[in-house]
């Protein structure tokens, strides 16, 4: 038996997942953003099936595979979220720190803090402060 493996590197995402198979599953390959491919059993033996739900629109969170020691991999899923969804999900607390700012009790008791904060924190701070259209311009350049 051997192992594989693929180690993402930061902000790498799996763009595409082949599955090939006969009766049996006999591999899949897993290709990224980064035009990095890793093929994980026999490849380009059987049917090939492009999966359709990684066509760009989805991001994989991850996989399940189940494996049998006489018969080999006896099922595969996958656990993916669409982009919009993920990016709402992720910079949610990001604008809800936005909305929070406007309100001068909560800011005055950050400003009172604001040395004693880490500069990652700080600068969440004063982005979160900026204008409407700075403010955008600058996730939009971050994040997109």
């Amino acid at each position: 038996m051997e192992e594989q493996e693929i180690k993402l590197e930061s902000k790498e995402i799996v763009i595409k997942i082949i599955i090939w198979k006969n009766e049996a599953l006999t591999g899949f390959e897993i290709k990224t953003n980064k035009n990095r491919e890793q093929k994980f059993g026999l490849c380009g033996v059987g049917t090939k099936i492009e999966l359709e739900e990684f066509n760009g629109n989805n991001y994989l969170c991850g996989l399940f595979i189940g494996f049998h020691a006489d018969d080999g991999i006896i099922n595969m899923g996958f656990y993916y979220i669409n982009g919009r969804e993920f990016y709402l999900l992720l910079y949610y607390g990001i604008y809800c720190l936005r909305l929070k700012l406007r309100k001068e009790e909560f800011k005055n008791k950050i400003v009172e803090k604001l040395e004693q904060i880490n500069y990652f924190n700080k600068a969440l701070y004063k982005a979160c402060t900026l204008p409407n259209k700075q403010f955008y311009e600058i996730f939009k350049y971050i994040f997109v």
